[in-house]
């Protein structure tokens, strides 16, 4: 019964310990990942250091993979640049089971009270998340220890060494358990852990730890697998990648383990015996040589895996058009020169706004065959990417002038997201429509409203004219004649149409004074950046 309570009480402080590991080093890592990809993928050797730091940090592959998703969605990294390091990030991970086979009892026992108290009592408050850390990592080795101690009394009962002996010998059920243990805890880390502390109490011997192992890693492209189903495009093949990686390496070892067995060749096996004679060792060295062989192969043949990747789950339509065209890292290094690259890509969105305005026009077809929800998303997309550069830049060493020219790229490129959006809003509102007559004619005179003003402000944006940006400040006005003869339009037939088609032409009516306010801003903004364009009354 009290080795039962042990391994109970061990199980539920590694779980936890490892939660608290995982949260605090999610936290520690968050702020410093960017800057260790972005030193990091200069060549194919730095991105495999950094990759496995970056895994040593996070000791989570889901973790690790979301992230390098994120940062290829932003474009920091293209797909070619993250896989490296998602492949060696496994390596850095693996590193980590290292620590249960170190005699680390008294170091734990020290690091548990030490941190423990530190933590409930928020001492060293600006390095919370570090204590937080090393409390998650003592919790899970003091949970090893009394896994360890539990197993070790379970081996003196008669029914338990039954149960070993109808266990000897079964590889594929040692597999089996590996893989359905990873999926159900869902945490690849926490398996492989346990699996090699129950080694050290003499659980499990050589075959089945070594088949256990590999195992684990099946059994977390399982969850991986499941996971991906909720991402496409670009972040599917982040994803896949680590689901193809665990395969590959299950595959590949699996058929070494019984060539080795088979045969009698020595290979994986002979070499871990070579390594240690000590089991737990044995199982920890395994866990790393596990990983090189495959992130090797992987980084060799790169560019190859990267085409299977796109082959079967290629981008999306959406991450296509929120593709940055003309802006890249590179230009950072000449922020006066950037300037005109950004006002490119800001214009290439204000383009696409007029697609919106087609989708719903009945005299207008549009050859655009990306649908509506799909252009909106990648708009969204390369001003916020378009943003974060501006920012970027900002952060550089630039002149005062340079500098008022981004912060007032940044501001329209801001005021021009907003326009997209409520755009979209209209756009949406418009296909669901159900009008009668004179409604749909009020519903009509709001979506001209929209259509002078969106080409108006195209034309402004590509020529800089001072008639068109006159025309600009007319339509966009709240006093203008466009927004007076859409609310003498709907006082006409008020009394005319339902009560839902009054809150409808409502609607509409307000969408397009959200659309009209950034419009007038962006208006503005041309007059103060181009002075010499102010307009003219009369002209």
């Amino acid at each position: 019964m009290d080795s039962l309570l042990s391994i109970f009480a061990g199980l539920g402080l590694f779980f936890v310990g490892i939660k608290l590991l995982t949260q605090n080093l999610k936290q520690v890592s968050g702020s410093r990942i960017k800057t260790l990809i972005d030193r990091g993928n200069k060549t194919a050797l730095s991105s495999a250091f950094f990759g496995a730091i970056c895994g040593f940090l996070t000791q989570s592959a889901r973790a690790l993979y979301l992230i390098t998703a994120s940062f290829v969605s932003a474009e920091i990294l293209t797909v070619r640049q993250g896989l490296p390091i998602l492949f060696w990030g496994n390596t850095g991970r693996a590193l980590f089971a290292m620590a249960v086979i170190l005699p680390l009892n008294r170091i734990t026992m020290f690091l548990l009270g030490f941190s423990g108290i530190c933590y409930a009592y928020d001492y060293f408050r600006k390095y919370r998340s570090v204590v937080g850390a090393i409390f998650g990592t003592a919790l899970f080795l003091f949970g090893l220890d009394l896994v360890k101690t539990g197993t070790s009394g379970f081996l003196q009962f008669p029914w338990f060494q039954a149960c070993l002996e109808q266990l000897r010998g079964q590889n594929l059920a040692s597999f089996v358990i590996g893989m359905l243990a990873t999926f159900l805890c869902q945490s690849h880390v926490g398996i492989t852990l346990l699996a090699i502390t129950m080694t050290q109490s003499g659980i499990f011997d050589q075959y089945q730890i070594i088949m256990l192992l590999y195992g684990t890693h099946a059994g977390s492209s399982l969850t991986s697998y499941f996971l991906s189903r909720q991402f496409d495009g670009i972040s599917r093949q982040i994803v896949m990648s680590q689901v193809l990686f665990n395969v590959l390496g299950s595959v590949f070892f699996v058929l070494l383990f019984y060539i080795e067995l088979w045969f009698g060749i020595p290979l994986v096996k002979a070499l871990i015996e070579w390594l240690s004679a000590d089991l737990g060792k044995q199982a920890a060295y395994l866990t790393v040589i596990f990983t090189i062989p495959i992130a090797l192969t992987l980084t060799v043949f790169c560019d190859s895996f990267l085409r299977l990747l796109e082959r079967n789950w290629p981008p999306s339509a959406a991450e296509t058009l929120g593709k940055l065209r003309y802006i890249n890292s590179h230009i950072l290094e000449q922020p006066e020169m950037a300037g005109f690259l950004i006002e490119k890509e800001i214009m290439r969105v204000a383009e696409g706004l007029k697609s919106h305005i087609e989708e719903i026009c009945p005299d207008q077809k549009t050859t655009d065959r990306v649908d509506l929800k799909t252009r909106h998303f990648s708009h969204q997309a390369v001003l916020e990417k378009t943003r974060a550069f501006i920012a970027d830049a900002l952060r550089g060493n630039v002149s005062s002038d340079t500098s008022e020219r981004l912060m007032s790229l940044q501001n329209r490129a801001g005021l021009l997201g907003a326009v997209e959006s409520e755009l979209y809003n209209l756009c949406v509102a418009f296909q669901q429509r159900n009008l009668s007559c004179p409604a749909e004619l009020v519903a009509m005179r709001i979506l001209e409203a929209t259509e002078t003003a969106i080409l108006t402000l195209v034309a402004v944006m590509g020529s800089k004219n001072g008639y068109e940006l006159e025309l600009l400040f007319q339509v966009s006005s709240e006093k203008g004649s466009y927004m007076e003869e859409i609310r003498k339009n709907y006082v006409a037939i008020e009394e005319k149409v339902s009560v839902n088609e009054r809150l409808f032409i409502l609607d509409l009516s307000t969408i397009l004074e959200r659309i009209m306010a950034p419009i007038a801003r962006l208006a503005s903004a041309f007059v103060g950046l181009f002075p010499n364009l102010k307009p003219k009354a009369g002209e």
